[in-house]
């Protein structure tokens, strides 16, 4: 959806503000008209720029997602990678790695993950530990303690595992 018209309106707005605070100090009659004046023709424009939007489809999504991962040569191939061989539970998983592994550079790889992935390298790889290595050993294993669960998963600390566990649980890991 093309949203550059915002711009218009966003400065449009801020001197609609600015003229506001003038009739603040002012009270001028004509000032206040100018005011309502273009208020309106602000609302005006933001209706008719909303009344033309088009909603998207769920299989005009997909179709553009297809699109987008038909740009990169290792899609699909990058998540069962990580998945299979288990390279989330690697503390020193860098995006160098992985872009090396792939044959492809860090920038280009970086961008797969936010525009088809929709998230960072690292949100994605901290997922990853959480649900697939974390959340099992905590419910075969209540006995282990979180450090070891920590380390098992891919953590370098129990600290970052304590933060990611309640970015994407939300709640921590002891609860």
């Amino acid at each position: 959806i093309d949203i550059s018209w915002l711009r218009k309106i966003y400065i449009i707005a801020t001197i609609n503000l600015l003229l506001w605070l003038l009739t603040s100090f002012a009270g001028s009659f004509f000032v206040d008209c100018l005011y309502y004046i273009i208020s309106v023709f602000l609302w005006h424009r933001v209706y008719v720029h909303c009344r033309h939007l088009k909603q998207v489809t769920a299989e005009e999504a997909e179709a553009c997602n297809e699109i987008i991962e038909r740009e990169y040569a290792f899609a699909g191939i990058l998540e069962k990678v990580i998945e299979q061989e288990k390279l989330y539970l690697n503390p020193t998983l860098a995006l160098d790695d992985l872009a090396k592994r792939l044959k492809t550079n860090r920038t280009y790889l970086s961008t797969y993950f936010s525009t088809v992935i929709g998230k960072s390298f690292y949100d994605y790889i901290n997922e990853m530990r959480i649900y697939k290595e974390s959340i099992p050993l905590m419910d075969t294993h209540p006995e282990y303690t979180l450090e070891y669960i920590a380390q098992q998963s891919g953590y370098n600390s129990i600290s970052t595992f304590r933060r990611a566990f309640q970015k994407h649980k939300n709640m921590s890991p002891s609860e």
